[in-house]
């Protein structure tokens, strides 16, 4: 009983609106000392793009601060996103934004499966459907514009910078800059020597390496999400997809491609 009472006094006391304010404060003071020392890096992209690997190897190698989200705002649900937010908003400290672009039909199917529960209300394993009435579902009810518009209402609306200013090169990656915002944009699929390599440089980290995150290949869909993937796409939403400003930008030269892999 004392137990079960010190307990409860104890999450009453970190709940403290008081007590809140003054945490974040503290952990603000130690994320700005940190930012100030060397520039902090910001995974910022749509979800499953394999940011995951990236953002879980320079937590454990980069010496400076490392930040990972598919939003940025002052209301942010990450504290350190929105410390970051604040920072850039006041201080204009120098930030290296790493970003990373895929194929918009695997992407969807990616995150269809990834959000399973979220969308559609029950765990994977409580599934009631065919995976043929799962794709009937996909198109149906799936957010198919989420990497059609991404770049503009995120790195040009929070940061002026607009990826599709200049042409995108054949060899998968590049760099843009904009006062205090430097950004790495490279393509998913990259091999991760190519990775390795380009981070390190954008980073002046010679040495980084990465590890695999977040594989959907590996998880309890896995099966289901391959057999997913065999079904026909219909012309309309291929259509939709490779008339879009996104592909016709990042995959010009890889269209036919995209239409025979998934029609």
């Amino acid at each position: 009983m004392f137990y079960r009472f010190r307990r409860t006094i104890i999450i009453g006391v970190k709940n403290h609106p008081v007590v809140q304010y003054l945490s974040e404060k503290i952990n603000f003071i130690s994320f700005q000392s940190k930012a100030k020392k060397r520039p902090p890096v910001f995974i910022y992209q749509m979800g499953k793009v394999a940011s995951s690997s990236i953002y879980e190897s320079l937590n454990e190698q980069y010496e400076g601060v490392s930040l990972h989200a598919h939003s940025f705002s002052e209301s942010h649900t990450k504290s350190v996103v929105r410390f970051l937010f604040k920072m850039n908003e006041k201080e204009k400290i120098n930030i290296k934004i790493i970003s990373l672009i895929r194929e918009p039909i695997a992407r969807n199917i990616s995150a269809f499966y990834e959000n399973f529960k979220r969308d559609l209300g029950f765990e994977f394993e409580d599934n009631p459907y065919s995976t043929e009435e799962l794709h009937e579902l996909f198109l149906k009810d799936h957010d198919h514009k989420i990497p059609l518009i991404w770049f503009d209402h995120n790195l040009l609306k929070n940061f002026n910078i607009d990826v599709y200013q200049k042409p995108f090169p054949e060899i998968g990656y590049t760099t843009f800059k904009n006062d205090n915002i430097e950004v790495l944009l490279l393509k998913h699929d990259l091999n991760d020597k190519t990775k390795e390599a380009v981070i390190g440089t954008f980073l002046n980290k010679d040495d980084f390496t990465l590890t695999n995150y977040n594989i959907g290949t590996s998880k309890i869909y896995s099966a289901s999400y391959k057999e997913f993937q065999k079904i026909p796409i219909p012309d309309w939403y291929i259509t939709k997809m490779v008339d879009s400003k996104y592909v016709q930008h990042f995959y010009s030269n890889e269209i036919d491609d995209i239409i025979n892999k998934w029609a």
